[in-house]
């Protein structure tokens, strides 16, 4: 194992990056969430929600003030819990063996991701994966997505025990919002099209990198790193 690997910061995404969420739960999740704080709201199935933070997404829709954001935070986080099962996930191609190379390798891994942090380990834990992830930063830390690279990078320097710099620290996302916090963050990015956004719409936004999928790792990954030297 190569000790300057651990110097590398690995951030990846949950949603259309690691894992999908089939049935159309979570938009049910939500909107139960809200009626249980009572908030009545209009449809949410044309909200796109790829690329964001959840406290932006709870907070833009009618109804909920930031006064309320805490109480409807823990009501969705207790009905994911309740009502997510691994039967509603699929772990995305290539997904498994990218994380295991990369731990074998001695790359340090974290989480980006816009889910809350209990939201996002039960999703994780449901799909078989949350043993590779102990830091992160997420959706309930900032409304802001571009701020939440320093703050994975401050929460990894903790658990690590090393500091973590921009040009040290790889973003992997499947949305333009992924790449925009890395390019604002200075950090690098590798896009990859299994989420909503197609393989063109993410080449229009300059990522370091675009995959198809994560699988091949030996292959890109190698490359990535020595384009970069």
């Amino acid at each position: 194992m190569n000790d300057s690997n651990r110097k590398l910061l690995l951030l990846f995404d949950i949603d259309g990056t690691l894992i999908r969420i089939k049935n159309n739960i979570i938009r049910r999740v939500i909107t139960d969430a809200l009626i249980s704080c009572g908030v009545e709201i209009p449809s949410i199935n044309r909200e796109r929600f790829a690329g964001r933070t959840d406290r932006d997404i709870f907070l833009s829709l009618p109804g909920v003030t930031p006064e309320m954001f805490s109480s409807v935070r823990q009501q969705y986080e207790l009905l994911i819990e309740d009502r997510l099962s691994s039967d509603d996930i699929e772990v995305l191609p290539g997904v498994h063996t990218v994380l295991s190379y990369f731990q074998q390798c001695g790359y340090s891994l974290g989480l980006i991701t816009g889910n809350c942090q209990n939201a996002a380990y039960c999703k994780l834990r449901e799909a078989g994966l949350n043993h590779y992830f102990q830091t992160g930063a997420f959706g309930d830390d900032h409304t802001d997505r571009n701020l939440l690279p320093a703050l994975a990078r401050k929460a990894a320097g903790e658990h690590f025990g090393r500091q973590f710099l921009p040009d040290q620290t790889v973003i992997i996302g499947d949305t333009p919002n992924d790449i925009r916090c890395a390019q604002f963050d200075k950090s690098r990015i590798i896009a990859v099209s299994t989420g909503t956004y197609s393989y063109s719409e993410l080449q229009r936004h300059k990522p370091d990198l675009l995959l198809s999928s994560l699988e091949d790792p030996e292959s890109w990954f190698d490359a990535f790193q020595r384009n970069r030297a």
